[in-house]
């Protein structure tokens, strides 16, 4: 599922959903399923960029992603992805690929 955000926390994960950005840390894979199952929703509500479009979301990335680098961020870290989706949604069709 491309909407939901994990990042490993000792012993667990945290999950998080992208579109509702409710989050919980696991411990078994149950559990991962069963927050999964209850987010599925979510994914439906998502609205995908056009493929033949960049979003506003896209546009940002393009930019922040090398300055993220270059002070030592993650550039695909959950914080920027969820900006990213955020904007896409907001304005998804922003130039023509």
């Amino acid at each position: 599922m491309d909407h939901i955000g994990r990042r490993r926390l000792g012993q667990g994960v945290q999950l998080q959903c992208l579109q509702c950005g409710r989050s919980v840390i696991v411990m078994t894979l149950q559990q991962q399923r069963q927050f999964e199952a209850m987010h599925r929703v979510c994914a439906s509500a998502m609205r995908p960029v056009d493929p033949g479009y960049y979003g506003l979301g896209d546009a940002v990335a393009r930019v922040a992603q090398p300055v993220a680098r270059a002070v030592g961020i993650d550039p695909q870290c959950l914080p920027c992805q969820r900006r990213r989706r955020k904007l896409n949604g907001l304005l998804p069709r922003l130039w023509r690929r």
